[in-house]
């Protein structure tokens, strides 16, 4: 059974929550360094669990990358 598609609303959101993941990645980098970055305290300071931080970056690598290069554009794969 396949899941219903997002809604323009939850799209909205979910780009949202990325932002603002993102934007705390960047500070707490800033402090700590990209390497002292913990996806717990990450989590933890957006008012998140692991695995909500996880269900918008695949791994820890993947949200690194993106406090570089910013999110992928609508028109790549991922």
């Amino acid at each position: 059974m396949n899941p219903a598609p997002a809604t323009a609303a939850q799209t909205s959101k979910g780009a949202s929550t990325r932002c603002k993941l993102l934007e705390r990645a960047c500070g707490m980098a800033g402090r700590v360094g990209l390497e002292g970055v913990t996806i717990g305290e990450l989590a933890s300071t957006a008012g998140m669990s692991k695995s909500g931080v996880f269900a918008h970056f695949g791994s820890r690598e993947d949200l690194v990358r993106q406090t570089w290069t910013g999110p992928p554009s609508s028109s790549s794969p991922r």
